[in-house]
């Protein structure tokens, strides 16, 4: 054999597992920045389909408060439709049953019918007399004159009628009171009572309205059940004269 050299085999081989060692090193890398693509993507396609579910809540929750207000709203109405029907169906009543006596011959029946018109309806009794002697003839309308200068007269004494919406320990609670109303499309006044501020809204003229008014109250104002208590009063009789003060009345039938 000659004098040359064999080939270095082990640098051949030192290669060769440089070579493989830097392109396995180059597939994991690679191999890892496509599951990180692949992270990203997943991470991505689940934060908008979250965001979608999101948007979809809110909006079937938006359709379900407007479905809510929209039944309590109709509701109230058959409420009111229902109380104002009652209270028609017992004016006609009261009508059919004691007009009729205020132009008969007996003057007991005659006195109890105005009595009773007065006691219920003192602020109607007025309108429904003054229709009654629309059918008269000239002598029994003479005598409902009377009897309408009387019913107006009561009218004006027993005054306005309001709903009490709360009553409060303090100035500053019955001030939030006022609040809540005005929010609500009614004006609203504090009055104060023996140790009491009591917030009202009103004036109405008939009871009958202010009635009305007090199922609105107890079905739409803030305050759930806190509301029940809400209740009608005569502003003549339920704060004898008032004193205005700084931000309420003062009542002086303590």
């Amino acid at each position: 054999m000659g004098g040359g050299q064999m080939p270095n085999k082990t640098n051949g081989t030192s290669r060769v597992i440089t070579i493989v060692t830097a392109v396995l090193s180059l597939v994991s890398a690679l191999g890892v920045a496509f599951i990180g693509f692949l992270q990203a993507e997943i991470t991505s396609s689940i934060e908008q389909d979250r965001l979608a579910l999101e948007q979809a809540r809110l909006e079937l929750q938006t359709e379900i408060d407007r479905l809510n207000a929209s039944i309590g709203q109709e509701e109230l109405a058959l409420a009111k439709l229902k109380f104002e029907a009652e209270q028609r169906t017992r004016r006609d009543n009261i009508i059919r049953e004691y007009v009729p006596k205020l132009t008969g011959s007996n003057e007991e029946e005659r006195q109890i019918a105005v009595a009773v018109l007065f006691v219920i309806y003192p602020n109607e009794a007025r309108d429904i007399l003054s229709k009654v002697a629309e059918a008269l003839n000239e002598e029994q309308a003479e005598t409902f004159e009377i009897l309408i200068k009387q019913a107006q007269s009561l009218d004006v004494k027993t005054g306005d009628w309001a709903v009490a919406i709360s009553i409060d320990a303090d100035l500053d609670g019955a001030e939030q009171e006022v609040k809540v109303a005005n929010k609500q499309g009614y004006d609203a006044v504090i009055y104060h009572k023996g140790n009491w501020f009591i917030t009202i809204i009103g004036s109405f003229p008939t009871e009958v309205e202010a009635e009305s008014a007090k199922i609105t109250v107890r079905s739409t104002f803030p305050g759930g059940a806190y509301r029940e208590t809400a209740y009608v009063v005569n502003l003549n009789s339920w704060c004898l004269q008032p004193v205005q003060k700084d931000g309420y009345w003062e009542c002086q039938n303590q």
